[in-house]
């Protein structure tokens, strides 16, 4: 079931001159997004957005707000990382070639296509991604995302910069 959208979510929480705090307030506004999405999308739709949002609000509670958050630390970059990095085997995808990861990028989820540039893991699987795809995830880890091994001269999966 598809729903053109005109205008944007209107969702009114509490009556005016009413102060629902806490619980309460979270409870009543998901209550009233679950009622709006019912009748512009259906039952299955509504169910979907209500279950990501309540899984969503039960880890927002789950933080404690109460302590103080950690100022943020510049990650350095280990020369021997980049370095890493760099070394990593570049390959054309080839239609008939067969690999461990010959069907499509673990990352993007998105099948190869002829020419596409990915670049090999030095694992013993030898696990291929996109080019970007595997770049953009080494800027936050330092292992192969299907086995975690870790890029040569890394004692843990740290986050580091590229």
């Amino acid at each position: 079931m598809s729903a053109a959208i005109s205008s944007p979510l209107v969702v009114e929480t509490a009556s005016p001159g009413v102060d629902a705090d806490g619980d309460d307030a979270i409870r009543n506004t998901a209550r009233a997004i679950y009622r709006a999405a019912m009748e512009m999308f259906g039952p299955e739709a509504s169910r979907r957005v209500f279950e990501d949002m309540e899984t969503e609000l039960m880890l927002l509670d789950d933080s404690d707000d109460d302590e103080p958050t950690a100022p943020l630390r510049p990650v350095v970059v280990d020369p021997t990382s980049a370095t890493a990095v760099a070394n990593l085997r570049r390959v054309k995808f080839e239609d008939g070639a067969r690999s461990s990861s010959a069907e499509g990028c673990a990352i993007c989820l998105q099948d190869y296509k002829e020419g596409d540039e990915l670049t090999e893991m030095p694992c013993s699987g030898g696990h291929r991604f996109h080019r970007q795809c595997i770049l953009e995830w080494l800027a936050r880890r330092r292992s192969c995302p299907l086995c975690r091994h870790l890029l040569p001269g890394q004692e843990r999966d740290t986050p580091m910069l590229l």
